[in-house]
């Protein structure tokens, strides 16, 4: 049987693609016609958690939802392969630039690519060399010579900055590079921010199953 695909479209640079297997149950022969009961059933089921649905306003994590309730793919498709906190100083004036963004990743894949996305525009950081160590620090406003920046088409950057502080954006950090134009796979982490955040209190602003909250720094990152 063919196997349809659903897309669900999201924030910009968020759509991602689900398997879901679907089959016809009929009611057993003998059934009186016209009955309520001699329809068929379609019924079905949910095959990957690559689908996305924003789990609330501010979640950085997007979780898969096709008939199977939310609470049991909190368990099925929640891990990743690291973490992302933001650098927050809870002064006005983070409101005003990015801030650096601290990653952390779990096993041998490093992060290749990092997109920041918001609705009406996007950046995108590639790696000039191959990153080491499971950590590193990047200053999304001056990320420097290990990145090569570029928007939504490909087109070189040379000034990131935010358009307000209360624009959201979605930070994500994918083991692959793909090309412009193509979505990202965020395999390490995701994290939606908006600067009005790193300027309402001091720590770090990091992804968490809920999506994200503020941490102290001394408490970031979590163990894998």
């Amino acid at each position: 049987m063919n196997t349809p695909r659903v897309q669900h479209a999201g924030r910009t640079g968020a759509r991602k693609t689900a398997h879901v297997h679907v089959t016809w149950a009929f009611p057993p022969s003998g059934t009186a016609a016209g009955s309520t009961d001699d329809k068929p059933v379609l019924h079905t089921t949910a095959q990957s958690c690559a689908m996305s649905l924003h789990h609330r306003t501010r979640a950085g994590f997007r979780l898969a939802a096709v008939a199977v309730p939310t609470s049991l793919l909190l368990t099925a498709c929640l891990p990743g392969q690291g973490h992302i906190g933001l650098e927050a100083s809870g002064h006005f004036t983070a409101e005003q630039k990015f801030p650096t963004a601290l990653i952390t990743w779990c096993g041998d894949s490093p992060p290749t690519q990092i997109d920041l996305v918001a609705e009406d525009h996007q950046w995108r950081l590639t790696a000039t060399e191959e990153l080491t160590g499971g950590e590193v620090g990047v200053d999304l406003s001056a990320p420097g010579e290990r990145w090569e920046i570029t928007d939504g088409e490909g087109g070189a950057v040379y000034r990131v900055v935010p358009s307000s502080p209360g624009t959201e954006y979605t930070l994500g950090v994918s083991t692959e590079t793909v090309e412009a134009g193509e979505e990202p796979g965020n395999e390490i982490a995701e994290l939606v921010f908006t600067t009005s955040d790193l300027a309402a209190e001091e720590g770090v602003y990091a992804s968490d199953p809920d999506g994200g909250g503020m941490v102290p720094a001394g408490e970031f990152p979590p163990e894998c």
